[in-house]
């Protein structure tokens, strides 16, 4: 079965929140100052982004970076809800936690679907570097990918009551959590791995 890359149109997508929102939302967020962005992709789920200016200490780096498991512990926002122990729990599963005692960065921030996203995006042009999520996971209801199926095979899938949309008003909200999470780490006081090592050869 093969579906193009494009989908179909959203107006055969049936009916459904999806077909009153917008497919792009930019705004800046209030407490954090930050650029959050909204995108939809083909499938229809919504994606969520919110942008770092060049002297952010996570500017530049990638998702899966790994930290020291002393750092992550630092990053986490809210030791009490988060925690050390449920971090170390999910980097075994993960099997991230290796022999050299880091975890990814991701492992830190709580957002929907976890961050799987951490890019500039070439059509803005504004040199910010983003950190988003999706919510095109096996929970998420997805009505373009949906129609897409539905399309491909020619009858109905049995698929569109599984899994939960997620609203524009949701994603905004877990890109508001997201920001706060990186202002946090914006004035927290993490040390980089390349930070220790310099501190090492001093």
């Amino acid at each position: 079965m093969r579906m193009p890359p494009e989908g179909v149109p959203k107006e055969q997508w049936g009916p459904g929140p999806w077909q009153d929102e917008v497919d792009e939302l930019v705004w800046v967020d209030k407490e954090t100052g930050y650029q959050c962005l909204i995108k939809r992709t083909w499938t229809g789920s919504l994606c969520g982004y919110v942008g770092l200016s060049e002297g952010h200490r996570l500017y530049g780096r990638k998702y899966n970076d790994r930290i020291a498991m002393d750092d992550a512990s630092e990053l986490v926002s809210d030791i009490e809800t988060n925690g050390a122990i449920p971090m170390f729990i999910e980097a075994l599963r993960h099997n991230a936690y290796g022999s050299d005692g880091r975890v990814p960065i991701d492992l830190t921030i709580r957002v929907h679907g976890s961050v799987t996203f951490t890019d500039f995006w070439e059509d803005r042009e504004d040199g910010l570097w983003y950190w988003g999520f999706d919510c095109g996971h096996y929970d998420d209801l997805q009505p373009g990918l949906m129609a897409s199926i539905e399309n491909a095979i020619g009858h109905s899938s049995g698929l569109r009551g599984y899994g939960t949309y997620r609203t524009i008003e949701y994603v905004q909200n877990e890109c508001r959590s997201l920001a706060r999470q990186l202002k946090e780490i914006e004035n927290g006081t993490i040390r980089h791995q390349d930070q220790t090592d310099e501190a090492g050869q001093g």
